[in-house]
This record gives C-alpha cells, sequence and structure tokens, in this order.
C-alpha cells in the first residue's frame, strides 16, 4: 500500500518501530509491568482526553498486552481518534515507563 494510500485509510503511524521479526511474549523478564502499562495508559488518557472532545472526537486506547509485536500505532475514524499499544514494545528490553510514555505521547500527538 502507498504512503497516500495508507494515510487516507485513516492510519496515522504505521508503526513506532520497524518491524523486526523478534515478538516479546507475556512472561519476558523486561521492560514494564502489566499494570505499569495500563497505569501510563491511564495517565496519557487524562491529560489528552480534553483535546479529543475539543476536536469532536473520542480517544480510544486498543491496549494489547498480549500482543508480543513490538509497535504502537495510531489511526483514526470519522468520530474517534484511535491509539494501539502492543505489550511487546511495553516488553522490550530498557523500556521504563517513562520511555513508555513518550511512546503513547508520541502516537497520540499524530492526532493533536
Amino acid at each position: 500500500m502507498s504512503a497516500v494510500a495508507w494515510w487516507m485509510a485513516g492510519e496515522l503511524c504505521r508503526g513506532f518501530l520497524p518491524y523486526d521479526g523478534v515478538p516479546i511474549p507475556v512472561g519476558s523478564k523486561s521492560g514494564i509491568t502489566e499494570g505499569d502499562f495500563n497505569r501510563v495508559i491511564d495517565q496519557v488518557a487524562v491529560l489528552y482526553e480534553p483535546y479529543a472532545r475539543a476536536a469532536g472526537k473520542e480517544l480510544k486506547f486498543h491496549r494489547q498486552w498480549s500482543s508480543p509485536s513490538v509497535n504502537a500505532r495510531a489511526s483514526r475514524t470519522w468520530t474517534s481518534w484511535i491509539v494501539t499499544l502492543h505489550g511487546g514494545l511495553a516488553r522490550y528490553p530498557g523500556v521504563t515507563a517513562d520511555s513508555f510514555a513518550l511512546v503513547v505521547c508520541h502516537e497520540v500527538g499524530h492526532h493533536v
């Protein structure tokens, strides 16, 4: 799919990282916990939901903790700003709550 085609289809960011084919399954001992994953997303949601409402949109987070994919993406519909976050990214070695928050804010930033 061309760059123009995927953007017009509502996909704003194809992924935070290039796909390297190395999944990180649930149970990996690196990165952040599922609790931290959800806490960070909740904190970012509180900060940015007013921007979405002001634009007449609903900010939705698709939390894919069980996904081994090391990625995150932004997409939209006519009524929603969507941020999809995969657990493999949160479990990536060296990821902290702060660095994961940066990724979440990066994806929301595509909408803002």
